[in-house]
């Protein structure tokens, strides 16, 4: 080949390498609009305040659930169709919020944090606004016919409108008419949870522990349980546990009183029943049934009850009285886990009332009864994976054992 025909593909070369260079800037233009972070950024922080909007809504739902059909008191002292800024603010409130009105319109429902219903009320990511717990950025909603629905303050312009994705509607409060009556297998749902029930002769009891409140560390004691607000222990304080096996409860939380009735306190029998004692300053009363910290309509089991079930699967003697006995074999069988009862009984451990150490998950389960015995301790029962009988006794009221609730 010539030396001028080399040096003629030189230079074709060199323009097709000048082409192909155009065409991947121009490709890479495109690709670059084709990914604009603005817009993906305003997408996500969207999809966030859609799905928090639809966690608070839900949350509500929840805690009316619970609480007979009724949202918390700040929702129903809301004026109709009017918006609320969720906050702990009292001013301010319409601040780069255009759907509320009043400055000083902020709704608190941080009882829903406290009860246990959400981990905290969620903050909306910044936009228009920058959002703190005093003013969240989400807004509640009551209409003229009771309807509740929860709104973002925010939105980002090019991507889909709040009204589209970050408002959540929940119904309205029912009337008591509305509301069907309770029947044992339904379920329950309570403190976020849901519960089945079961039929144990001619009671109704939950199929499975209670696992409500907030958790705190073994090594404190609970705190004072009389005005609503109550915690709960998790087994080796790991969350799971009480996912699968319940929480552990001090007898007082149990009861609904305050911590000082665990010990020193010496409750006396009345006439009719029901038992009184002085908790310090705090007269504390044993009803018959006591709801505690069950949900409405149900109660903490009694030690009758707990006689009833376990004679009700029981083939011999079975003394209800029994102090520090294994009897009403086989009851025992019958009321664990996978037993003929479906009562669901599990072997969830206790927490020690003088160390706070946690023992024995997957050997033993210990369940209070609402019955006190002697100035420091409480009845209970014991069910084990060795015995096919239940063991009845009084221990100390600062150990942490289950608890069951039973329908009125």
């Amino acid at each position: 080949m010539s030396r001028r025909n080399l040096q003629k593909k030189d230079a074709f070369t060199l323009v097709e390498l000048i082409i192909v260079i155009s065409v991947v800037s121009v490709l890479a233009a495109a690709v670059l609009i084709g990914i604009n972070p603005l817009a993906r950024f305003r997408a996500a922080r969207n999809s966030r305040r859609a799905s928090e909007a639809a966690d608070i809504a839900k949350t509500l739902q929840l805690y009316q659930a619970d609480h007979n059909g009724n949202y918390p008191p700040a929702v129903l002292s809301l004026t109709p169709n009017s918006f609320s800024m969720i906050g702990t603010g009292v001013v301010n409130c319409n601040q780069h919020c255009a759907v509320v009105s009043s400055a000083t319109s902020c709704i608190d429902l941080s009882i829903l944090a406290s009860e246990g219903y959400i981990a905290s009320i969620p903050i909306s990511p910044p936009g228009d606004g920058v959002w703190s717990g005093a003013l969240t950025g989400y807004a509640v909603e009551k209409t003229g016919n009771g309807l509740v629905s929860v709104v973002s303050c925010d939105e980002e312009s090019g991507t889909v409108s709040p009204a589209a994705t970050s408002t959540a509607v929940i119904g309205a409060t029912p009337t008591a008419s509305a509301t069907p009556a309770f029947a044992c297998g339904n379920s329950v749902v309570y403190s976020g949870k849901i519960y089945s029930t079961v039929a144990v002769g001619a009671q109704c009891w939950f199929a499975s522990n209670l696992d409500a409140g907030l958790r705190v560390d073994t090594v404190n004691n609970q705190a004072d349980a009389e005005t609503g607000n109550f915690q709960k222990y998790c087994y080796n304080n790991d969350t799971g546990n009480c996912s699968t096996s319940g929480g552990l409860y001090q007898w007082h939380t149990l009861m609904a009183f305050p911590q000082s009735c665990d010990s020193g306190v010496s409750f006396s029998v009345n006439g009719n029943g029901t038992y009184s004692g002085m908790c310090g300053s705090y007269s504390a009363t044993v009803a018959q049934p006591h709801q505690g910290i069950c949900p409405a309509d149900w109660h903490v089991s009694s030690d009758e009850e707990w006689a009833s079930a376990e004679s009700f699967f029981a083939a011999g003697s079975c003394s209800s009285s029994r102090l520090g006995i294994w009897d009403c074999v086989p009851a025992g069988t019958a009321l664990l886990l996978g037993g003929v009862s479906n009562f669901n009984g599990r072997l969830s451990g206790s927490r020690h009332y003088l160390d706070g150490s946690t023992n024995w998950l997957g050997y033993f389960g210990y369940y209070w009864s609402s019955m006190p015995n002697s100035s420091a301790k409480a009845v209970f029962r014991h069910l084990s994976f060795a015995s096919t009988g239940v063991y009845r006794d009084a221990y100390e009221r600062g150990y942490g054992f289950s608890a069951r609730c039973v329908h009125n």
